[in-house]
């Protein structure tokens, strides 16, 4: 099935909105991480006595220090290996968001797109993630890339909701 549209900038910015805050684990892993602090240092024995309250503070501050620092360092590598592979180091950009005229191929083997920027090519399999929302899907291929098929799209194409491609996506990583 092939289909047609033009991809705005305005379309642009809502996917960009949807894809940042489609993952909210780091806020709460940090949470996590400065409660398990603050109860780790209630309950380890220290050979200063100070109040508990004071220990929990300084369990909870210390913990959260090295989650930032681990944090960093993990944004680090991830600038790097997009840095390897060709794409901007702002995380915030993902191939296949650019704006302009696409024509997307549907089949049961994969997805190929013709984008303002060539030619793409994917298999079910390489698919990690489908992410909906009210205007877009969009199929996640890794970090940096993605395929979006504005909502509208679908509608005019016969198909209310992504269960078709879940599905296809689902078998493929079953294999």
């Amino acid at each position: 099935m092939d289909i047609r549209f033009e991809f705005t900038g305005a379309e642009r910015d809502k996917a960009l909105a949807a894809l940042a805050t489609r993952d909210r684990r780091d806020a709460v892993l940090m949470m996590a991480v400065m409660v398990g602090g603050a109860a780790l240092s209630l309950v380890w024995p220290f050979a200063i006595d100070i109040p508990s309250a004071t220990r929990a503070t300084v369990g909870a501050l210390g913990s959260a220090l090295v989650f930032c620092l681990v944090r960093q360092g993990m944004e680090m590598v991830e600038k790097y290996r997009r840095y390897r592979a060709g794409l901007p180091i702002d995380p915030g950009y993902m191939r296949g968001l650019e704006p302009g005229a696409r024509t997307l191929t549907l089949t049961l083997d994969g997805v190929r797109e013709h984008g303002p920027f060539g030619r793409r090519d994917f298999v079910w399999g390489d698919i990690a993630d489908v992410v909906e929302d009210e205007h877009l899907a969009a199929l996640i291929v890794s970090p940096g890339e993605c395929v979006v098929i504005p909502k509208r799209v679908l509608e005019r194409a016969g198909h209310k909701d992504l269960e078709v491609i879940g599905a296809l996506v689902r078998q493929a990583h079953a294999e």
